[in-house]
């Protein structure tokens, strides 16, 4: 069977096993390298494994046996990231031992890498920078510099990393002196944040690699990660078509050699920084972009292990924007399959947490959050995926108003400004000063309440971001009614509406804010109108809290109402609930009074506020009191 024209290494390597012969060590290796390159991983650890067992029992070639313990824990680096770093940390320990400098460089940066993977971002991050540095400090002429990968198979570069190792291969002279590992660090630092650093140390390695190889394919190899890291970068920082340039070359080199789940990843990150944060009118493009995430993830299903298969990143987040929760949540929760990495649990996390939230599961969101930021709100940048970070502040923003918690909410929103500043981000500006707006309408402060969504709305102006333009706009129609603005407020809620592009939650809350609007200029036939289509999305949605808030405004619409904002009526248009709040408010008692009194939570209250002095046509609460007197109301 050995000395056929073609053996098959399986036949083989199952002959000798049944006969505990030791010639099934190289037969096992051979069957794992052919199951490798077939994207079947799983199967080629098992085939090392065994192998390993064969080294170890007559006692071999221990050079393979630390090669062989580094290339398991390549294949584990996505499907078991605590067993990955346990077989790199055995691969250091046997290449200290016998002093091979490129075992060790490369086990300690592949370790980064996958501690990375893991959620754990800092610790990662130092590793693959230790890597670089211990590199440079190994002479190019010392012999334990020079690797042995022609002596046999497993010492070659895996085709499964796409990470590029020092030492290994035969480079150009021109390219003796460049690190590959630069090429993961560029891509780690962008993710957890470091945009500047990213692209500064990107953008020199990509010119130093391109400049020193005339080989296409050798720079592509050399480059992918970096590709990835400056596409991230340059999308966060407000430039989109560069990132757009940055993403088309990290597909091109991740599909030259195969690599499809880190080119899922890819696709992955410019369809939630690129597509979603600037282009979302382009649904075509959104759903091209998620389906070919989840086809790289299919075909790259060997990576992994479990019975589910990879289920895609932002192939989700589309059907959180598309409304299609109870799926996206289904295939976010733990035990399937892409979203088990610690990393990518941040992912699904702060996604989970939105739908909690917007279906009134408080602590389940709150629970998402503490998941994502262990350390909650004295989390410092710099040790998370920064994205996902990110929007779970905001997410604990929400929730802290939610529960009228305004110092919880400042102390979050602070964070939020921080983790802004240190990186740089222009991204999520316009989130941020948006939820100060609602932080400053929470206590009361029309004016600073109006700043801050004028300021939200300046900031997704340049670049355009059309979502967050879609909620500038809707707080500032909100803000106008409450002031008696109507033009203005038709003019921003109906600029929302425009923006809600395949986005059916977004466009409820926008109808929302035309209902309340319509209710205070008389319009109340259309208002009924509006509602019910805000019902026919949110009611499929489960979105409890929006449904409760709608059911308020339909009994204000079924109370009698005036023809016009200031016609009297025998309650001046006010539902009875609002007739007790102007009442409270005449004796002089502020929204956190009224609220104890009347068994309600402040923001119920400054909404019933806001009603009244819409519904009476002025815009303050003396101007209040003084009309409802004179329509005899108090």
């Amino acid at each position: 069977m050995e000395q056929t024209a073609r053996p098959d290494p399986e036949e083989v390597a199952n002959h000798f096993r049944q006969g505990r012969d030791p010639r099934a060590e190289g037969w096992l290796i051979r069957a794992g390298l052919r199951a490798e390159a077939a994207y079947a991983w799983m199967t080629a650890f098992e085939r090392f494994v065994a192998a390993l067992d064969f080294l170890e029992r007559d006692d071999g070639d221990a050079r393979k046996k630390g090669w062989l313990l580094f290339r398991i824990g390549v294949l584990l680096r996505y499907a078991d990231t605590e067993k990955s770093i346990s077989y790199l940390d055995q691969a250091e320990i046997a290449a200290n031992a016998m002093d091979d400098r490129i075992l060790a460089i490369n086990s300690l940066f592949t370790r980064g890498f996958v501690r990375c993977m893991s959620g754990n971002m800092r610790p990662g991050l130092a590793e693959i920078e230790a890597s670089i540095a211990a590199a440079k400090r190994v002479p190019s002429a010392d012999p334990g510099a020079t690797s042995e990968a022609s002596a046999d198979p497993i010492m070659e570069a895996s085709p499964a990393n796409e990470q590029g190792l020092f030492g290994t291969g035969d480079l150009p002279e021109a390219l003796s002196g460049i690190n590959p590992g630069t090429n993961t660090f560029v891509e780690w630092l962008a993710h957890v944040g470091r945009y500047a650093e990213a692209v500064v140390l990107g953008d020199a390695y990509v010119a130093a690699v391109s400049a020193a190889s005339s080989d296409e394919n050798l720079t592509f190899a050399m480059c992918n990660n970096a590709y990835f890291g400056l596409g991230v970068a340059s999308a966060v920082l407000g430039r989109p078509e560069e990132a757009r340039r940055w993403f088309a070359r990290t597909h091109e080199a991740y599909r030259r050699f195969d690599h499809r789940v880190m080119d899922s990843f890819a696709v992955a990150n410019e369809l939630l920084l690129v597509n979603l944060a600037y282009y979302p009118e382009r649904v075509a493009e959104r759903r091209r972009l998620a389906d070919e995430e989840l086809n790289l993830q299919r075909r790259g299903a060997g990576a992994f292990t479990g019975e589910v298969p990879p289920l895609g990143i932002g192939r989700q987040w589309v059907r959180v924007l598309e409304g299609e929760w109870d799926e996206a949540s289904r295939l976010m929760e733990p035990g399937r399959g892409a979203f088990d990495a610690g990393a990518l649990r941040q992912y699904a996390g702060c996604t989970l947490g939105e739908i909690a939230r917007n279906r009134g599961e408080l602590e389940k969101a709150w629970r998402q959050v503490y998941e994502v930021l262990p350390l909650g709100v004295s989390t410092e940048p710099g040790g998370n995926r920064f994205f996902s970070a990110l929007a779970t502040q905001r997410l604990a923003v929400n929730l802290s108003l939610d529960a009228e918690d305004l110092p919880g909410a400042r102390a979050w929103l602070e964070a939020h400004d921080r983790w802004l500043d240190w990186s740089g981000a222009v991204l999520w500006r316009s989130e941020g000063r948006l939820l100060w707006s609602r932080y400053f309408r929470e206590r009361g402060d029309e004016q600073a309440a109006r700043e801050n969504a004028e300021a939200a709305l300046d900031l997704a102006t340049e670049p355009r971001q059309p979502l967050a333009l879609l909620a500038a706009n809707r707080s500032l129609g909100e803000l106008a009614t409450e002031s008696g603005r109507f033009p203005e407020a038709t003019e921003h809620i109906e600029k929302a509406l425009a923006l809600a592009c395949e986005a059916p939650y977004e466009r409820a809350l926008a109808l929302i804010s035309k209902v309340r609007l319509l209710a205070v200029t008389g319009s109340q036939g259309e208002a009924r109108a509006a509602l019910e289509k805000a019902r026919e999305i949110c009611g499929p949605l489960s979105a409890e809290p929006t449904l409760a808030r709608m059911a308020e405004l339909e009994e204000s619409l079924h109370s009698p109402a005036p023809a016009a904002p200031l016609v009297s009526a025998s309650r001046g248009g006010l539902t009875k609930r609002e007739l007790e709040v102007i009442r409270l408010v005449a004796r002089g008692m502020s929204n956190q009074e009224i609220a104890e009194s009347l068994v309600l939570s402040e923001h119920t209250v400054h909404r019933h506020v806001a009603n009244v002095l819409g519904k009476l046509g002025v815009s303050s609460r003396t101007a209040a009191v003084a009309k409802a007197a004179r329509l005899d109301l108090l």
